[in-house]
């Protein structure tokens, strides 16, 4: 499939807006701006502004200390090349956004001095919505663990830290960076439907593992014990004292109120997690009615990714132990059924909220045409939980964090990709073309491909770089 600048994401299309002034949210926001200010003359103070870079190679030498590997341009051509098509794809995408929604940054509003003053009049009335530092962070990171998955908690670690950064500097508010990591998700669809993009994913993990001397990664669906921990990349739930938990408490009277309105309804309904149900509720976005019957493939492969969804947070649930809201307050949820069931399973962080943004992602990737509408509707059957009473908002947030990690991650198991692509060619009603060129083409033979992921139907028509097969072409 050959995508244009019109289909790169929007958050706009999918993610909720910059807060009110007015809104428990700004309170959050700005609890967090003057937390960021106190960091200041810290050793975290100090990292945030090393992070504060606006180009990827500012961005390089923080992941050349995690890998044990020199990324540049001349040492690392594969992973360089991929990493900064995709930077490219995130500046125009957060552009795009930027369009929809102007947010002062923190620094400009208050008219105050930055953490970076040199470079505080160049961004002072460009819009923070979503946070540069924190799509970068979050996409790159993500990349790098198709590349490196052996280090993967560290690179997402590192990968959120750089969000955190933007708001320790005064550049972003903590909104603004919960939307730039959302929108890094629906990035690394975009770049995966690309014909040719995942050949250069190859390349670069092939780079990785001759430069690190490391074997080849095994190939199969994950089990849990393989995923990224979000206990080792996550912030812990928030404190009982935060700001941030004043702002789970709102969230939860918002949503309470709710229940008796056609959306605390649709949040009933939500509370089933059957693969049965969450194919029907996608169907309308996605364009094609999703079951067992209709689209065997398509069903096959999202009741194995609500498995897995459910298999990623598992590991902090258990170690949190997190009291869900209805337990805690004592107060009833929309749906009692579910509540003897869950009562002693951790609520941070949402199991549903992860299932739902995974399922979307995959969803996505099959047909991203329908990307805002798909993304959408993931993003609402999370916040269904919160109305529903079964979870706090930052486990429905950490629930997409940790979906976007596991998604990044099955893209390297060959099980998976295999059933996707089974699942894009059902879709098609015949050869996708999505996935583009694979490993065991004939170089000779195979499709041509920019950089930029468009197929060519004939030999390039100028000199420059191209990729056939699993190997570059250069037309001199």
């Amino acid at each position: 499939m050959n995508l244009h600048a019109q289909d790169i994401p929007n958050a706009a299309n999918f993610l909720p807006g910059p807060p009110s002034t007015l809104s428990m949210k700004y309170v959050n926001d700005f609890a967090d701006y003057s937390w960021g200010i106190d960091q200041r003359s810290t050793s975290r103070g100090t990292q945030a502004k090393s992070d504060m870079g606006w180009d990827l190679d500012d961005f390089l030498p923080v992941y050349s200390s995690l890998l044990g590997v020199n990324i540049t341009k001349n040492n690392t051509p594969n992973i360089y090349q991929v990493l900064e098509q995709l930077k490219k794809y995130a500046d125009l995408s957060i552009e795009l956004s930027r369009n929809s929604y102007y947010n002062k940054r923190p620094y400009a509003r208050f008219d105050e001095e930055s953490l970076t003053p040199d470079t505080d009049d160049k961004y002072a009335n460009v819009s923070c919505y979503p946070s540069e530092q924190a799509t970068y962070g979050w996409l790159l990171s993500m990349l790098m663990v198709e590349i490196c998955p052996d280090k993967q908690d560290e690179i997402l670690k590192r990968g959120y830290e750089f969000g955190e950064s933007s708001i320790i500097a005064g550049y972003s508010w903590y909104s603004d960076t919960q939307i730039g990591r959302d929108l890094a998700s629906a990035l690394m669809i975009y770049i995966h439907a690309m014909g040719g993009f995942n050949q250069l994913i190859k390349m670069a993990r092939d780079e990785y593992n001759t430069k690190s001397s490391r074997a080849g990664t095994r190939s199969g669906y994950l089990t849990y014990e393989s995923l990224p921990n979000p206990v080792k990349y996550l912030p812990a739930p928030p404190e009982d004292q935060s700001v941030l938990f004043a702002y789970d408490m709102n969230q939860y009277n918002e949503g309470r109120s709710k229940r008796t309105t056609d959306r605390g309804k649709q949040a009933k309904n939500d509370c089933n997690s059957s693969a049965t149900y969450i194919c029907s509720i996608f169907s309308p976005a996605f364009g094609k009615t999703i079951s067992q019957d209709n689209t065997p493939e398509i069903y096959k492969l999202v009741s194995r990714v609500c498995q897995l969804a459910g298999e990623s947070c598992s590991v902090a649930k258990k170690y949190y132990n997190r009291l869900r809201p209805y337990v805690r307050l004592k107060d009833p949820t929309i749906n009692p059924d579910d509540e003897d069931d869950l009562k002693d399973n951790g609520s941070y962080p949402s199991g549903h909220a992860a299932f739902g943004w995974l399922i979307g992602l995959t969803l996505s990737e099959i047909n991203p045409s329908a990307l805002s509408a798909i993304m959408n509707r993931a993003y609402e059957y999370g916040q269904s939980r919160t109305i529903a009473g079964f979870h706090w908002q930052s486990d429905v947030d950490a629930g997409r964090l940790t979906a976007g990690a596991a998604f990044a991650r099955l893209h390297i198991e060959s099980e998976f990709l295999d059933q996707l692509d089974k699942a894009i060619k059902e879709f098609k009603g015949g050869s996708s073309g999505v996935r583009g060129v694979t490993a065991d083409e004939a170089a000779s033979s195979a499709p041509i491909y920019t950089l930029g992921g468009v197929r060519l139907d004939a030999e390039p028509p100028q000199r420059g770089v191209y990729i056939q097969g699993n190997q570059k072409k250069v037309k001199r």
